[in-house]
């Protein structure tokens, strides 16, 4: 008997008006799903040589609904008890129920307990791609367990995610333990940008379980820029300024992929652009600003395109300055 159930074994004693102790069952429910009904059949035993007539069940909180299946118990047998208790929303509970009887002072205490828990457990709790290449693939992977057997019939798995695909989906064989690998494949021709979406597993014949896993991924360029923007700032007239940015791959950086690339702008005439492949293997693109020959004023902006082998905008670059 549990310290707890001790406890309230001699707290039960009052209960009986001849001040003999109540007889306690005790009922483990274990871990239950949160916010859901769970329910049990307990048996009540008559262990007297005479039939005992139920009087009356008190319990010690609405969220326990109760059902005898008779209230005449013959001797040496048993009265089945329908429990339905609706669980709250977390943490460890117990509730009692007295039996009362006509033919004796002596109750039956019944202890109900237990602990809340989730039903299911997802590792990790979101597929986070991070930043992938356009034109490469991810893959990322994710665990769920469930405190209840899904089968495969039952299971109805979606994935709502721009440029995912669902690539491998297992489940041991009780369906305790479902196992699906994700891919995020963003072809060449994707945005540079954070695609956000859904891993969802359901239960076909349970409105109330559905499993709904974050996915967040961001496309990037092959290439990166160091600084990311030319921006030149305020820039007195008759002046000569430069930003040299250096563009790198970020798998394979090689020269001669380099030299195969071009670069093109959309700047004013103000603006000077070269390109160079570096002893490091990084392109430089140096942009100069001249205001020396020009009366040029006021805000001036542009950008700069890398152009892979295929002439595709591997990279863009804004550029920017005021003059004054």
């Amino acid at each position: 008997m549990s310290v707890l159930a001790a406890a309230l074994y001699y707290l039960l004693w009052g209960i009986s008006t001849l001040g003999e102790p109540a007889e306690l069952i005790e009922c483990d429910l274990g871990d239950v799903p949160p916010s859901t009904k769970v329910e049990k059949t307990i048996q009540i035993p008559n262990k007297t040589n005479r039939v005992l007539t139920i009087k009356s069940i008190s319990k010690d909180c609405n969220c326990v609904v109760q059902k005898v299946s008779r209230n005449a118990i013959p001797p040496r047998d048993c009265a089945e008890l329908n429990i339905q208790y609706a669980t709250p929303t977390g943490g460890s509970f117990q509730h009692v129920s007295a039996v009362r009887f006509y033919e004796t002072a002596k109750p039956t205490a019944i202890l109900i307990f237990g602990t809340v828990g989730a039903w299911r457990e997802i590792h990790p709790t979101q597929l986070d791609f991070s930043e992938v290449c356009i034109g490469k693939e991810a893959t990322r992977d994710v665990t769920v367990r469930l405190r209840e057997p899904w089968p495969k019939s039952e299971t109805i798995t979606e994935l709502l995610l721009e440029h995912g695909r669902l690539v491998q989906e297992e489940a041991d064989p009780p369906g305790r333990k479902l196992t699906y690998r994700v891919a995020f494949a963003p072809p060449r021709a994707a945005e540079c940008k954070e695609f956000r979406g859904q891993l969802i597993v359901r239960r076909k014949s349970s409105e109330d379980r559905v499993i709904k896993i974050p996915c967040i991924a961001k496309t990037v360029s092959p290439w990166s820029a160091d600084p990311a923007v030319a921006f030149f700032g305020v820039v007195p007239r008759r002046s000569r300024r430069t930003i040299d940015l250096a563009i790198h791959m970020r798998e394979s950086n090689t020269a001669s992929e380099l030299s195969r690339c071009t670069v093109k702008h959309s700047l004013s005439r103000s603006f000077q652009v070269e390109t160079c492949v570096t002893p490091t293997r990084s392109l430089t693109v140096c942009v100069t600003l001249d205001t020396v020959r020009e009366s040029t004023s006021g805000f001036l902006d542009g950008r700069i395109d890398v152009l892979g082998r295929d002439k595709g905008v591997m990279l863009s670059m804004p550029v920017s300055a005021f003059i004054q």
